[in-house]
């Protein structure tokens, strides 16, 4: 998954979807590249006011996922949480991550998915 933003390419990478870098659109120049807890998959990119926002699949949870904030400019990880219950899955049914009114969080995924979409509050 890929999104363009403030002149950026954002992008998850690696054969595990482990790492998320961000590109310079005028130059291609890789900007950072910041690699994922152990056991984290990210499952879309959000990218809103200065930060990226990565929904990650936890191995070993079924119950539960997470949610990985990285600063827009730098990389470096801002917020790290879990969510209460499961937010999608590796096999790719989370179509996008988008902002939503009031600080929400909005996880849209896939048709046919039982919940097309879930909002989260950001506390």
């Amino acid at each position: 998954m890929a999104k363009v933003a403030y002149g950026r390419l954002y992008l998850i990478g690696s054969v595990f979807q482990d790492t998320v870098s961000a590109f310079d659109l005028r130059s291609g120049r890789r900007l950072w590249r910041a690699r994922l807890g152990s056991g984290e998959d990210a499952l879309g990119l959000g990218i809103a006011e200065g930060r990226v926002t990565v929904p990650v699949d936890l191995y070993g949870s079924s119950a539960e996922d997470g949610l990985v904030v990285l600063d827009a400019d730098t990389g470096d990880e801002r917020d790290l949480r879990t969510f209460p219950d499961s937010v999608a899955s590796s096999a790719g049914d989370l179509q996008d991550v988008l902002p939503g009114p009031d600080g929400r969080l909005i996880l849209a995924r896939r048709e046919g998915y039982d919940r097309p979409f879930t909002a989260y509050e950001e506390r």
